[in-house]
């Protein structure tokens, strides 16, 4: 089931390297080296660096190799004498006089010995200098990230001061807008959102999450002021991994008892809030299919794959895709 699996996987996107890896190695397992070969020989060209392409070649290769009766290595060679006799290879042991007497051990000392004090002369302020060298370098790669995040903090902090005192401009006359709809709505819920992100410690994630949430994106985008942007997107940072969270874990309940339905609308709005949530888009494919919305499952199972292409969840979604498809 797993070979026909990935060959599904591979037929849809032959330059997926880890399923071609993933079904060689299941070729060798079954001592199928002819088969593993042919699907390691397009992961070189994918990736001819690869370590692990090359791993499972080369032991493909040697048992290759032994099956077609190629010579032993030279090392083998060295270490034996080999005679063929008809269909029968006879090794014999390759005998070699070693010297004898007491001249030998002391020759092995006295080379020892040198080796050592040449080793400790030469080697040791080699050493000594590559350590000296190597601590010198992490300093300086520390000290270049210290740097860079002080400046990246500075200008945040700048930047949100910035936006901080254009809303405390703003502010004052909120109360006189009236209406639910249009340009006096977006921003009244924008600034509760602010005034709710102002509580430092006491803020409530999910409050923010409920003012933004009544936000039109294409307001926001098409129709609102860069500062109105700016502001709108530094409050869904800074709520978007939480909440989306809560939204994830929302629809797993859902889903566990089969109310696909509700497991919908809060994976949707896990993905709202945090799009690099590539479990919660899976999910929402899982739903819709549970749900028997064959469309929008296929179509968010995609979503999957072009998003997070090297995932395990990728992998699994170009197979749902090909059952789907069938």
């Amino acid at each position: 089931m797993a070979k026909i699996q990935l060959r599904k996987v591979v037929n849809l996107n032959p330059k997926l390297l880890k399923a071609r890896q993933l079904l060689a190695l299941l070729y060798i397992k079954d001592e199928d080296w002819e088969k593993a070969k042919k699907e390691l020989e397009p992961c070189r060209k994918i990736d001819i660096g690869n370590v692990l392409t090359n791993y499972y070649l080369r032991e493909v290769n040697d048992m290759l190799g032994l099956e077609e009766g190629k010579t032993p290595k030279k090392k083998e060679k060295d270490s034996a004498i080999y005679m063929q006799s008809g269909n029968d290879v006879i090794i014999q042991p390759r005998i070699n006089k070693e010297p004898k007497g007491f001249g030998i051990f002391l020759e092995i000392a006295v080379g020892l010995l040198i080796g050592l004090v040449i080793g400790w002369f030469l080697l040791g302020p080699i050493q000594v200098r590559n350590a000296e060298k190597t601590v010198e370098k992490e300093l300086a790669t520390t000290r270049d990230e210290l740097e860079a995040k002080t400046t990246s903090y500075e200008e945040l902090n700048a930047e949100y001061q910035k936006l901080k005192t254009e809303y405390n401009n703003t502010a004052a006359t909120l109360e006189s807008y009236e209406g639910t709809e249009g340009d006096n709505a977006a921003l009244k819920n924008l600034m509760l959102a602010q005034i709710e992100y102002d509580q430092g410690e006491s803020r409530d994630p999910m409050v923010i999450a409920g003012y933004l949430s009544n936000i039109d994106e294409d307001y926001v985008y098409n129709k609102g002021t860069e500062e109105f942007q700016k502001m709108y997107e530094l409050m869904m940072s800074s709520v978007g991994g939480t909440v989306g969270n809560q939204y994830y874990e929302a629809g797993n309940e859902a889903f566990r008892i089969e109310d696909y339905t509700t497991a919908i609308e809060n994976y949707k709005k896990a993905v709202f809030f945090d799009i690099e949530n590539g479990d919660a888009l899976f999910a929402l494919a899982d739903a819709y299919r549970q749900n028997g919305d064959k469309t929008n499952a296929m179509a968010t199972y995609a979503q999957v794959t072009e998003r997070f292409p090297e995932s395990e969840n990728a992998s699994r979604a170009l197979g749902f895709i090909a059952e789907l498809g069938e």
